[in-house]
């Protein structure tokens, strides 16, 4: 979380006309979600995940080419790390279906 990032943020929202009114501060929470849509096609923007911290994640991130571009994912172990972290059921069911490393 940073201001720049946020202001980042708040760009791209506008540049894809998603809603007027968002501001950096709602990236800028510690524990802050921002939500779009209606499920099952809701996109969940959070600034947080249980277990791991971003900087430690960042250079262990894995990537996909979706549509010809390049999206980076959580690594594998990192991922298994933050479901056993965050403890809900449907997290902890997820790791029996998540490869080993």
């Amino acid at each position: 979380r940073s201001a720049p990032t946020a202001d980042k943020m708040v760009r791209v929202f506008n540049e894809f006309g998603f809603f007027a009114g968002v501001t950096p501060e709602l990236f800028l929470r510690e524990r802050g979600i921002v939500r779009i849509g209606v499920p099952p096609t809701r996109l969940e923007i959070t600034t947080y995940i249980d277990g791991v911290e971003f900087a430690d994640c960042y250079p262990r991130r894995q990537f996909a080419v979706i549509d010809d571009q390049p999206v980076a994912f959580l690594g594998l172990e990192d991922l298994r790390t933050n479901k056993r972290a965050s403890g809900r059921h449907k997290d902890l069911a997820d790791l029996e279906n998540l490869p080993e490393p």
